[in-house]
């Protein structure tokens, strides 16, 4: 088992991030402590408002979000009964045995886990202290844990697979433009293998930046420069460009085409193509749709890219692995996941199509997705309307980046005595 617990200020922005999982399928309410039955079903305000009530008590906390993540083997025999009594010996164990907390249960990542939610005031109105929680008490009731339910100890669960730290998507205006981008794409860049430019920039898609080309053109009619953007929900930029080469791990154009010519060379995955033969097995054994499919590999840590032309067939099929985080076309991973094979299974009726298709056509990477620039200036991107509406906000790259007050100032707050020169 494998915890990690984060603070941070943004309470509302914790709680959409998880609600927003349910609505999409990706996650449910496990249980929760403190709150009365029947709970799950009701709106965010009012899982909010038995938070609030104890965050009242201590208006001087502003870090007072616990956000707590626990982790599990796929080789762990575990069911939603036993991981909420995890939950519950867990949040006793670490000292917040007599919190309110929410459990939400995810199937986005591969691997069984759950996200537990709550506070750090108590009752009285006093600060839990959550100084090296995580090293001390987290640690101990880890393996407490471990010993005496046999789940796979964190040590061995790390050899299965690397347990990354989760990316989230980008959402314009949480943070600074350009932090926001670098600590995307530098991560992606890092950690996934990818075989063309397309795929990288399907990789960066599911967290909503887009790599541009741009530039002058070279004789043979290439561009060498890159911009990235932030995307909006409905996939249009709505951010100013972002230089490659401003980027500290400057993921530029060369850098992309060498890492790529490199995974090249390798071949595919065996574990991933087992896992999405189960699924794909699995789904057309119940009469699924392509949807049913895209949502199943969703669950699986999959993420399926489809590209469609003008008449609505499917041409073109890139599956993203986020567990090992590699990246593959259909045509490499078999006939039977390319754009013919998921027609032939799951749109019946469709011509066939050639999987065939390059940079210029797909989807990731279109003519009208390339920048020019002439006589030094570069044309105004895209944009899109973004509103500052927090109940669409999820806690997005970092939720623990500082949470603007706008509110008046407390008049009840008592004012700290100054202390005098020489006074200690």
């Amino acid at each position: 088992m494998v915890a990690k617990i984060t603070t941070g200020k943004s309470l509302r922005g914790l709680i959409i991030y998880n609600e927003k999982k349910v609505k999409l399928g990706e996650a449910k309410v496990l249980m929760a402590k403190g709150f009365p039955k029947g709970m799950e079903s009701s709106s965010t305000d009012f899982k909010l408002i038995r938070f609030k009530k104890l965050l009242d008590l201590n208006r001087r906390t502003k870090t007072n979000a616990v956000h707590i993540s626990l982790n599990f083997s796929l080789k762990d025999k575990i069911d939603d009964k036993l991981l909420a009594f995890i939950a519950n010996e867990y949040m006793e164990r670490i000292g917040f045995g007599s919190q309110p907390w929410m459990v939400y249960r995810h199937f986005d990542a591969g691997h069984p886990h759950i996200h537990i939610v709550s506070v750090n005031i108590n009752a009285e109105g006093k600060r839990i202290e959550t100084h090296n929680l995580g090293k001390n008490q987290s640690e101990t009731a880890r393996k407490e844990l471990e010993t005496e339910l046999g789940l796979i100890k964190a040590e061995d669960q790390k050899k299965d697979y690397l347990l990354r730290a989760p990316l989230e998507k980008a959402e314009y205006g949480v943070a600074e433009t350009k932090s926001l981008i670098s600590s995307i794409v530098t991560e992606v860049f890092r950690t996934y293998s990818f075989r063309s430019f397309a795929a990288y920039n399907a990789a960066l898609s599911q967290f909503r930046i887009e790599a541009v080309k741009a530039g002058k053109t070279d004789e043979s009619g290439i561009q060498h420069g890159l911009l990235y953007f932030i995307l909006d929900s409905e996939g249009r930029r709505c951010s100013v460009p972002v230089k490659a080469s401003s980027i500290h791990s400057r993921p530029t154009l060369s850098k992309i085409q060498k890492k790529a010519d490199q995974e090249r060379k390798t071949k595919p995955d065996k574990g991933l193509i087992n896992r999405l033969e189960a699924v794909r097995k699995r789904v057309s054994e119940n009469n699924g749709d392509l949807e049913g499919f895209i949502l199943e590999l969703k669950k699986n840590a999959i993420g399926l890219k489809t590209a469609f032309n003008g008449e609505g067939r499917l041409y073109g099929t890139t599956y993203i692995d986020n567990i090992h985080r590699k990246v593959y076309k259909g045509s490499d991973l078999g006939k039977d996941y390319t754009a013919e094979g998921l027609s032939q299974l799951f749109l019946k009726g469709q011509d066939k199509e050639e999987d065939e298709w390059t940079d210029q056509n797909r989807l990731d990477v279109s003519e009208k997705q390339t920048y020019t620039q002439s006589k030094g200036t570069l044309s105004k991107p895209e944009t899109g309307s973004l509103g500052p509406d927090l109940e669409q906000l999820a806690y997005m790259v970092s939720w623990k980046i500082p949470e603007r007050n706008f509110a008046t100032p407390d008049p009840f707050r008592k004012k700290r005595k100054k202390k005098k020169k020489g006074q200690h």
